[in-house]
């Protein structure tokens, strides 16, 4: 295992004319219609073409406040094939939030895949996953997945094994098992997020946090990892991405690059481009050395 750490960018890689298909379409999965964007090259190679699925965080949506958008973008240009979707109750999903737990974006991951797989016609042995926060622990979740993950990379990914910080995210152990509990009889709790957006959490979404094990995950992941995280995060802080890349015994390489001063969202939600360009720069350029 290879450990490299950029403590700090100081520098954006030059924006260049981007060439590329976007395309947006619905995908079926689990019954359901699951919106979802595909970017391609706009000069296809002859062989197949690499892929990466891009996995928003909770309450996301398939663009993350345009840093999906960007990145797919970017990646196109150097010949990869894209893929993300909205899950369940976020962005344009016409799905409750209260269908939207681990479990059920799992099985939109995977039908993302398979749809690439049948109509794009991508290399099954060069596939990457991007996750976001809770994305990030979507990535490593699904990395064990039958098809194999080739490279993976964390954006201030929510990745500690069981509930974790989530327990703290919605007021604490009591009112963790009060909603729960609520959740449990009523088939969700109604939940207000930091940034006051409204959402219905269903019983699942409580099981699955409590029961999955992302660093476990991690610890077996055998391909490239990289993770970016800002040093003022303080939804996800720091020392998770530094505990999940100590986690990494198996990977053939692993990285961090640290934003100081970037705060969870990298400016993408505040329009600021100081640290997002960098976000964006150092994770395409990590999958084009790797993937």
């Amino acid at each position: 295992m290879t450990v490299v750490v950029a403590a700090t960018l100081t520098a954006c890689v030059s924006p260049v004319p981007l060439q590329q298909e976007t395309t947006d379409i619905t995908l079926r999965s689990r019954g359901a219609d699951v919106p979802a964007t595909v970017v391609l090259p706009e000069r296809r190679m002859r062989e197949a073409l690499p892929l990466v699925i891009l996995i928003h965080g909770h309450g996301g949506t398939r663009h993350e406040a345009g840093g999906f958008t960007r990145l797919a973008a970017q990646l196109a240009n150097a010949g990869y094939a894209s893929i993300r979707m909205d899950f369940p109750g976020c962005g344009d999903s016409t799905e409750q939030f209260y269908t939207n737990s681990l479990g059920t974006m799992l099985q939109d991951i995977q039908t993302a895949r398979d749809w690439a797989t049948d109509n794009i016609g991508v290399n099954p042995k060069r596939v990457g996953l991007v996750g976001f926060s809770m994305g990030g622990r979507l990535a490593a979740l699904y990395s064990r997945e039958p098809g194999g993950i080739d490279t993976m990379v964390f954006w201030a990914p929510a990745v500690e094994n069981g509930a974790g910080r989530m327990v703290d995210y919605v007021g604490g152990p009591e009112t963790w098992a009060q909603m729960k509990t609520t959740a449990a009889r009523d088939g969700f709790a109604p939940f207000t997020t930091f940034w006051g957006q409204d959402q219905q959490l269903g019983p699942e979404w409580f099981e699955d946090l409590e029961t999955s094990r992302p660093l476990d995950d991690i610890a077996a992941f055998e391909g490239a990892l990289h993770f970016v995280h800002g040093s003022a995060d303080a939804v996800v802080p720091l020392e998770t991405s530094a505990a999940a890349l100590g986690a990494a015994v198996s990977a053939e390489t692993v990285s961090i690059t640290i934003l100081d001063g970037a705060d969870h969202g990298f400016g993408l939600f505040a329009e600021e481009d100081l640290y997002s360009q960098k976000l964006i720069d150092a994770t395409a350029s990590f999958i084009e050395a790797e993937l």
